[in-house]
């Protein structure tokens, strides 16, 4: 069976972390695929905190995403061309956190620590544009504004920016869907069930008596379909991240079995025969999720049960998983698990397209 260089972590703090955000970086072999029932004219990622600056308004991030920028991680320069740009945003609470929204309006810069509604914020808004693969623009966002429009499907929005003296306008059409990592809710944009479907590599991680309780040891599993990079770990495609609990001793496979009742890492001992619930600390992820970010989807899994059978080197892996509003992800894998090994500094999207996490 073949050995998998997959990064991975030194210790349970580092455990499945996204990479910060000080040097944007698009990967060169991001997935453009429009969500369905809208045009959208740039990729998204869009992240809600909750109420991050304690002023009774909620705060969050958009990176809007196009073209092929790639970052040569050594040289800290770009290639390529297109557009990176991130605008830090403050917003009304939401009623519901797992399904934040925009206000339609005209959003304009914040120049105090109110962080007010329908307001961004300079220190953690910028842009990376790059044509005829020189680069025009590098920097932070100093003014300007931006308007928002709903439309059927999405949002319309026109920047009206400055770039350290510079005029940047842009224009954007479509679905924006806001992953939640604050503390609240459930932590999962699903609107419906769904079926993974098209899984067709996976690997398996050893990572030991993370519960420290001497009762269990724990694999972490990735399933993931074609858009899907094992060495990096990353992908905008379908993934299931699984964090199952196995009897002490199988330090070299995943047993075969059922595991069901997930629990928390934080709540018990985490006893074999069981799965560990999602848990996100700043940028940190811990235990099961699903991940489909060309349709900007991440769920935290609570509940599930899975089944593992193994045949040779072949394991048949069949779920059905549950988040914490009752949704349910479904899948079904057949092929080898390639090993990963432990190493520092794990991430899940090295290369990232963009922030992640707020700055220090």
């Amino acid at each position: 069976m073949d050995r998998l260089g997959l990064l991975s972590m030194s210790a349970m703090a580092s455990l499945m972390a996204f990479t910060a955000c000080d040097k944007p970086a698009p990967a060169d072999d991001t997935d453009n695929t429009e969500p369905e029932g809208i045009e959208q004219t740039d990729m998204v990622e869009a992240y809600y905190v909750g109420d991050y600056y304690e002023s009774g308004t909620g705060n969050g991030w958009i990176n809007f995403i196009n073209g092929d920028l790639v970052l040569d991680e050594e040289t800290g320069e770009y290639s390529g061309n297109g557009m990176l740009l991130c605008m830090d945003i403050n917003m009304a609470l939401p009623s519901d956190p797992d399904f934040a929204r925009l206000e339609e309006g005209t959003y304009t810069i914040c120049t105090d620590e109110t962080y007010s509604a329908k307001t961004w914020n300079a220190s953690e808004s910028y842009i990376t544009l790059r044509k005829n693969n020189i680069t025009e623009l590098d920097g932070g966002i100093t003014g300007g504004t931006f308007t928002v429009k709903q439309i059927e499907g999405g949002y319309d929005i026109v920047f009206d920016l400055d770039v350290n003296g510079e005029k940047f306008r842009h224009e954007f059409t479509g679905k924006i869907s806001f992953i939640n990592h604050s503390d609240e809710g459930a932590q999962s944009n699903l609107e419906s069930d769904v079926t993974a479907s098209g899984l067709t590599q996976g690997a398996m991680i050893y990572m030991g008596d993370i519960a420290m309780a001497e009762v269990a040891d724990t694999y972490m599993v990735v399933l993931a379909d074609d858009d899907y990079d094992l060495e990096s770990n990353f992908g905008t495609g379908k993934s299931i991240l699984l964090y199952l609990n196995v009897p002490m001793g199988n330090d070299y496979e995943l047993p075969a079995g059922r595991y069901k009742d997930f629990v928390s890492l934080e709540e018990t001992e985490a006893p074999a025969w069981t799965g560990l619930q999602g848990m996100y600390y700043w940028g940190t992820y811990i235990g099961s999720y699903y991940f489909h970010y060309t349709e900007q989807i991440e769920a935290r899994i609570v509940d599930g049960d899975v089944t593992v059978d193994k045949t040779g080197d072949t394991y048949e892996i069949n779920g059905v998983l549950k988040d914490g509003n009752g949704k349910k992800v479904s899948f079904s894998y057949t092929g080898e698990l390639l090993h990963g090994e432990l190493v520092e500094n794990y991430s899940l999207a090295p290369g990232r397209a963009a922030k992640t996490i707020k700055s220090e």
